[in-house]
């Protein structure tokens, strides 16, 4: 069984504005954490992006890259990227406001590139082994903040009736902590699921599919 390791994506803290054509490069420079830096380690994700549109194919060219996420064990540092693009920044224009970085060409036609290097700063952060969960209960009403809500909605890819609901309880069972049934669903993906080489990317996304 292989595990999939997921870089949780990092937010960027101010945005870059529009870039001009033909081969072109900029950087971007977060401000600095308000975590102290303790034991922490630091990487550049680098990834070079070439397109290749289906053949016959026509116009403009959109592509959205997403970025990390800030938080308290992890921070984007800076942000560099190059290539022959017409324009390329940093937007939060989704449904969730996620930072992504959009890139555009003006036709699909000849070579589409994009270089991104993504300077992160770590730190470990284990709740559990340090006992910041220990006396922790679930209440008897749970009420979830506003800005939560909106991820716990269902979407077309992620429904949270039908198969997948019934999928989930079978999972859980009895089990009312949330935390608990969290790791149960945990447990239950690690051990039943696999990445498929085959699949481009990571597939279409479409949870009652799997």
């Amino acid at each position: 069984m292989q595990r999939r390791q997921f870089l949780k994506n990092s937010v960027l803290l101010s945005a870059a504005g529009l870039v001009g054509p033909a081969v072109i490069s900029q950087t971007v420079h977060a401000a600095e954490p308000s975590v102290a830096p303790v034991a922490r380690r630091r990487f550049v994700l680098s990834q070079t992006y070439k397109l290749n549109p289906p053949k016959g194919s026509h116009g403009v060219v959109k592509l959205w890259i997403p970025l990390p996420v800030d938080t308290a064990f992890q921070q984007m540092m800076a942000l560099a990227f190059s290539g022959n693009y017409k324009q390329a920044y940093v937007t939060t224009n989704n449904t969730y406001g996620a930072k992504t970085l959009f890139a555009t060409w003006p036709d699909s036609q000849g070579e589409l590139l994009i270089n991104v290097d993504i300077d992160i700063e770590t730190a470990d952060w284990e709740p559990l082994k340090q006992d910041a969960l220990k006396t922790w209960q679930a209440p008897e009403q749970i009420i979830y903040p506003l800005d939560v809500k909106p991820y716990l909605l269902p979407t077309a890819h992620t429904p949270v009736d039908g198969l997948v609901l019934e999928t989930a309880r079978k999972i859980t069972g009895n089990e009312q902590d949330p935390l608990k049934k969290a790791r149960l669903i945990y447990e239950w993906v690690s051990s039943h699921m696999e990445r498929d080489n085959d699949v481009i990317g990571c597939g279409t996304g479409d949870v009652a599919e799997i």
